[in-house]
């Protein structure tokens, strides 16, 4: 029941997330989604948003990685070496009564060797299991708080360029100095274009 309630509360926690951002890009305003567009983030933050629901609600890749996270140690061999050992205690009575008996002649056969069982002993169908259990919470763990991280960054990102691009479109344009000197030349040559084409009587006047 508290690990139903904890994968609700974390989905539900990922899921603000993605609605904060989904509100702050406003897509029912399709001009400014447009204008403010940022495709390697939007991308980053659906790829983070994927990955950290499928690590609340998606277990079988992360129960894969954690297989073979434990199998590149050295701990399978460990257990299994525990196991065998563990076997040949519990076997060690009738071996040492089998020797017993031949070399005592109570038995013309020769004593035959216990049979080898390969299946997994006790130590490794207990331990195992349970180490890997611990090992894909850590991994989904890792990959869900670095998903969050992630989502808030892309989140933080978003914010600065809708910022800066607010602040930008707020700011008036100002012409550059070069295209103000040259509208006052062009205005200075068509008035001397018109005092050229007056009468001289105008001229004088003017």
């Amino acid at each position: 029941m508290e690990a139903t309630l904890l994968g609700k509360a974390l989905t539900a926690l990922i899921a603000a997330i993605g609605l904060l951002y989904l509100l702050f890009l406003r897509p029912w305003r399709l001009r400014r989604l447009w204008d403010r567009r940022v495709p390697a983030v939007d991308a980053l933050f659906i790829v983070a948003l994927a990955i950290g629901l499928a690590a609340v609600r998606w277990p079988p890749p992360f129960e894969r990685i954690a297989v073979v996270l434990i199998d590149q140690t050295d701990l399978p061999e460990t257990l299994a070496d525990v196991d065998l050992r563990i076997r040949e205690i519990e076997q060690l009575p009738e071996r040492i009564w089998n020797d017993l008996t031949t070399r005592l002649g109570w038995t013309g056969e020769a004593a035959v060797p216990m049979p080898v069982d390969d299946e997994p002993g006790l130590v490794t169908t207990t331990v195992l299991p349970a180490l890997t259990a611990v090992v894909e919470v850590l991994v989904r763990a890792f990959v869900y708080w670095g998903s969050l991280i992630a989502l808030a960054l892309c989140l933080v990102v978003r914010l600065a360029v809708g910022l800066t691009r607010s602040v930008v479109a707020a700011v008036p344009k100002r012409t550059p100095p070069d295209r103000m000197l040259e509208g006052r030349i062009s205005e200075l040559e068509e008035t001397i274009l018109t005092l050229r084409t007056l009468p001289p009587a105008t001229r004088r006047e003017t």
